[in-house]
């Protein structure tokens, strides 16, 4: 049997049957070597304008076929191209008759095809996922109003650590989180900063420049007590509100009805400091060192009042250089003895040089300072001194400081913060950025409250609208809440808060074993009880109390045998107590116990120092409830913890703080075996322990259960430790166990809308098979979750892979019902369509995935 001749109607005959098996590039191969071989073959030209590539070669070949056929129904096909230019087929050669086509399909103008509705599609598809992704991660409000003004001021050095630079950043801080979350009554906060050197002149000048430029609502400042006091008038008179997070002399609030604090005055300074000398350090003899400005002799004339109960001698300081310095310390050494204590009622740098020359002179008594002695610079003053090199703290070992706070016994939002400002700049904040932070807090509130609109035709009205809102936080109930407790300010427009005391030790600054909190009795019948005891007493008709500071920490040998279903861990770990007093500071209870009868046990260690402080090491092994949460799983990061808190004693008598050496152990140290440093902590299977964090909070309920003893005005609060390890699944395994059979699956189904539309069977079965299998895939990855009532990350996953899926067979149905009509320009069409958007669907979940979870960065 010998082959048909190539002839033109041989050509034809197999370009329709390449066409009608979707292979339209094979049938105008064939086509044009049908032309080639015979030109005058009409039906050859009427099929090439139906598979032809473009409206240009669909109009050339409907032309040829007219010239050798006037045939009027092809009349109304060429007038739809008539804006069309003609394009010749860049090929044409190559005879049965066959039958004429069906129809020629829907023929539209333009140039090209791809500016056709398929295009159009894939963009509006592509545009919708990326929509979608964008909602996913925009904030939940926006900022739709005109920005709205506060000036920060203070004199700025170029020192490290410098403290108006720390303050700057944490009001700069707390406005970006603040504008993120779509501002005040959405209107971004725009904080203006100016530098007055803490020079009162300039601080004058500042102030008048703020007044004239009429733009901010509030200013945030000064940084020192003779700034604000030069400047506080001249806001007064302008009616702006001033919130100063580091003035602390009298005057300043009691005499200018638009100015607050959001710090102590020196009158509580001074109280505290007093009470502190003769109820905690139980001093005889005290010399009061005071230097030749207004905040250090304001707070030591409220020293001196306070002080009743020791014998208190004033030394005024003027002169502290050369001569000078050496002539106070020898009138020092002359007018004290051993037991004298040193207060130090001076500004920082006036000191410092007191303190290195008295340790040169031999003079070690005990010495006590204010705020301007109680931050880490002060501290960092010593750092050059060679002998301090050698052995950290040899200068300022054992110095007492009033502050507002001590790093070790933040908790709350305190911590949150201080971590923030951590990991942002590196370092630890001094105090005075914690109380500029309240400073921020109280005047979005404010802000807030007032209903602002920014606009300059209400400017007088709104500043006055702030002044009273930040006036009216002067209860529990209407103050705000602040990273150092709650905001409410006093009649004199002071934040009624009493100094911590730190001990400095190794060039930082710890918490003094027994600080003076206000008394809070634990019932109305106790107050005389504790007065008669000592436990409390009264300064300027103020009742305060001790309160037991006792450091601790938590040192892990073990976590393992992690239980997802009944969420709970076992864990083996040291904990050990520092503390002054009797043995109440280890009656615990660990909260989260599994087993509530969970004990410490006998000591393993213990021993007593020199100074009164007991020191106990105990021995722990038990499982502990996890709260785990799995929405991001398997991207989760999990959080187990151990929390304990005292059994008896509330937070008005005892607080847990941070033993001081865990706060400096690096993380690779805290994630190493307590009883073997060259094993990790981590027992746990696919899981990775990356940090080991320590907190103290405050928790309790404002109810007393009932008791009829009890002050119904109160309730019992109680200080909480917690040792917070932080694990993160292996996800590396988990994506090639789980995840790499879905990203084949993806890949065989998007090989699947290449099949010939003559197969629709196929295409709708991958696509049923995508479903079902993507189905079973879920539900063997969920498996080991506990019953959650709530979609975790990696379903989602598998819900986008089923909608393509599903997606994938409307494209494969519709595609049948084009193929029966033989619409093969449409047809085409749809199958650009559909491999646009598989794409742009696939790389578009990707994208949210890597963005949501920073899979890039992990």
């Amino acid at each position: 049997m010998t082959d048909a001749p190539l002839t033109a109607q041989v050509l034809t005959n197999r370009a329709i049957e390449s066409a009608n098996n979707g292979e339209l590039g094979d049938a105008r191969t064939l086509l044009a070597e049908a032309l080639t071989r015979d030109p005058s073959y009409r039906l050859a030209w009427l099929w090439y304008a139906h598979v032809a590539d473009s409206d240009g070669e669909r109009k050339f070949c409907l032309q040829q076929a007219k010239a050798l056929k006037d045939d009027p129904s092809l009349a109304a096909d060429l007038q739809r191209l008539i804006k069309v230019e003609a394009e010749r087929p860049n090929a044409l050669r190559e005879l049965v008759d066959p039958e004429p086509p069906p129809h020629l399909g829907p023929i539209t103008a333009g140039k090209r095809p791809g500016f056709d509705w398929w295009w159009i599609l894939g963009v509006v598809a592509a545009v919708a996922f990326a929509a979608v992704a964008l909602w996913y991660f925009a904030p939940e409000e926006r900022q739709t109003g005109e920005p709205v003004y506060v000036a920060f001021v203070s004199g700025f050095t170029d020192e490290p650590g410098d403290i108006s630079t720390e303050m700057e950043r944490v009001a700069q801080l707390s406005w970006d989180t603040i504008n993120a979350r779509g501002g005040i009554n959405g209107h971004p906060v725009q904080m203006l900063v100016y530098d007055d050197d803490d020079d009162p002149a300039k601080a004058e000048e500042i102030a008048k420049q703020i007044v004239a430029e009429d733009k901010v609502l509030a200013v945030i400042g000064h940084g020192s007590s003779a700034a604000c006091a030069a400047a506080g008038p001249i806001y007064q008179a302008a009616e702006i509100l001033v919130i100063s997070s580091v003035c602390t002399i009298d005057s300043i609030t009691r005499n200018n009805d638009w100015f607050f604090r959001s710090t102590y005055d020196n009158h509580y300074q001074g109280m505290g400091i007093a009470a502190y000398l003769d109820d905690i350090l139980d001093a005889q003899d005290v010399l009061l060192l005071v230097s030749d400005d207004i905040d250090s002799i304001n707070l030591a004339d409220n020293i001196e009042k306070f002080s009743d109960g020791v014998n208190l001698t004033r030394l005024p300081i003027a002169d502290t250089t050369g001569r000078g310095l050496l002539g106070v310390v020898d009138e020092i050494k002359r007018i004290t003895d051993r037991d004298t204590i040193l207060v130090f009622a001076t500004q920082d740098d006036i000191a410092e040089q007191l303190v290195i020359a008295m340790r040169n002179r031999g003079i070690t008594n005990q010495v006590l300072g204010g705020d301007n002695l109680g931050s880490q610079a002060f501290l960092n003053r010593f750092s050059d001194m060679p002998q301090e090199q050698l052995s950290p703290g040899y200068y300022s070992d054992g110095i007492i400081a009033a502050a507002p706070m001590v790093v070790d016994s933040l908790s709350g939002n305190a911590l949150q913060a201080l971590r923030i400002y951590r990991a942002r700049f590196g370092t630890d904040p001094d105090w005075q950025a914690a109380t500029t932070y309240d400073a921020t807090y109280a005047i979005r509130d404010a802000m807030a409250r007032s209903g602002i609109t920014g606009l300059p035709e209400n400017r007088i009205e709104e500043r006055h609208a702030i002044r009273d809102a930040i006036d009216a936080m002067d209860t529990p109930a209407t103050a705000s809440n602040g990273v150092l407790g709650q905001i409410l300010f006093d009649k004199d427009g002071t934040m009624p808060r009493y100094p911590v005391f730190g001990i400095a030790s190794g060039g930082t600054y710890v918490s003094a074993p027994v600080q003076l909190h206000p008394y809070a009795p634990v019932s109305a019948t106790s107050l005389q009880a504790d007065l008669a005891s000592g436990k409390s007493f009264v300064v300027d008709n103020v009742v305060l109390q001790r309160q037991q500071i006792v450091f601790t920490g938590i040192n892990f040998n073990e976590v393992s045998d992690l239980d997802l279903g009944n969420p709970s861990f076992y864990a083996d770990f040291f904990i050990w107590f520092t503390y002054a007093g009797d043995e109440s500071a280890t009656n615990i209870v660990f909260q989260n116990a599994v087993n509530p009868s969970l004990a410490l046990g006998d000591p393993i260690r213990e021993s007593a120092t020199p100074d009164g402080l007991t020191y106990r090491l105990y021995r722990v092994t038990g499982r502990f409830k996890a709260p785990l949460e799995f929405q991001d799983f398997p991207f989760d990061v999990q959080d187990l913890v151990v929390v304990f808190q005292n059994k008896t004693m509330p937070s008005s008598e005892l607080v847990y703080a941070i033993d001081q050496s865990l706060l400096q152990t690096p993380q690779e140290v805290r994630l190493a075996s307590g009883i073997d440093v060259t094993a990790s902590i981590n027992q746990i299977p696919n899981w990775l322990a990356t940090s080991v964090d320590f907190y103290q909070e405050t928790i309790g309920s404002s109810s007393f259960m009932g008791d009829p003893t009890a002050n119904s005005a109160r309730g019992v609060h109680f200080s909480l430790m917690a040792s917070d390890i932080t694990i993160e699944r292996d996800i590396k395994p988990f994506l090639i166990k789980n995840l790499l059979p879905l990203a084949l699956l993806v890949l065989v189904t998007y090989v699947s809308l290449y099949f010939p539309h003559s197969r629709t069977g196929a295409r709708v079965s991958f696509g049923i098979t995508g479903i079902l299998t993507g189905a079973v895939m879920l539900n063997n990855v969920t498996n080991s979750l506990p019953d959650v009532g709530y979609t975790v990350a990696i379903e989602w996953l598998f819900y986008a892979f089923i909608l393509l899926s599903a997606c994938c067979i409307i494209i494969g149905l519709v595609g049948d019902y084009l193929w029966d009509q033989r619409n093969l320009v449409t047809l085409r069409r749809l199958d650009l369509f559909s491999h646009v958007f598989f794409i742009t669907f696939v790389v578009s979940v990707v994208m949210v995935y890597v963005a949501r979870f920073d899979l890039v960065a992990g």
